[in-house]
């Protein structure tokens, strides 16, 4: 097997990645063939026919796909990412009373699902836009991270953004199927009511080094 492995390695050298398909030609042509022939019987024999290796690669195919999907079984799925934004204005916060999704009747900070390729001060700016119609046009910087096993599906790693705003903002409950509406409240566990979304009882019941201050 050594030698074969060898052989082939030096041919390759010398040809081109089609002349491996083919039958060579020339006054070396038997010999060639042989070894090219023999290397492609020693691939099936170690990887598999192709017609073995093409049901490998439909079923890898749709793993990835029931895994994308959220599939029931936890080998297929991941934690995902969530961005969090604190609004805030002269000492509160916007919470709203989140709807139609795990969660729902629990109050959350606005915030969403952190898309592909968006850095979390994009996300930030984009979700706040959708879920308020306010246009954070000063910084969005970064506050706190947790980990929230929500229920059976949803295993999120929450990223929270902070972002001050004028005393004159107001905010529109523009995406009424996911949200009772919002609220300006004081921040603090004695204050934000019950019941909460994890992530957010998570930050407020912080009183590490870590906890956040509006």
């Amino acid at each position: 097997m050594r030698m074969a492995t060898t052989l082939v390695v030096y041919l390759c050298s010398r040809a081109s990645a089609r002349s491996m398909f083919h039958p060579p030609t020339g006054s070396a042509a038997p010999v060639r063939a042989e070894l090219v022939w023999s290397a492609q019987r020693n691939s099936a024999r170690i990887f598999g026919s192709a017609n073995q290796q093409d049901k490998i690669s439909h079923r890898t195919t749709l793993l990835n796909r029931a895994s994308l999907m959220g599939g029931d079984d936890a080998a297929k799925r991941w934690p995902r990412v969530g961005v969090g934004v604190l609004i805030v204005k002269e000492g509160k916060v916007l919470i709203g009373k989140r709807k139609g999704s795990h969660g729902a009747g629990q109050y959350a900070l606005p915030g969403g699902k952190l898309e592909w390729r968006e850095t979390w001060e994009q996300c930030a700016r984009r979700e706040i836009l959708e879920e308020t119609g306010i246009e954070l046009t000063g910084d969005v910087t970064y506050a706190y991270t947790c980990e929230a096993v929500i229920d059976e599906n949803n295993h999120w790693i929450t990223v929270f953004m902070r972002a001050d705003v004028p005393a004159d903002t107001t905010a529109v409950n523009t995406e009424p199927d996911k949200c009772e509406g919002w609220e300006w409240m004081k921040w603090g566990d004695d204050e934000v009511p019950t019941p909460r979304f994890l992530p957010l009882d998570i930050i407020l019941k912080d009183a590490g080094p870590n906890k956040f201050e509006p």
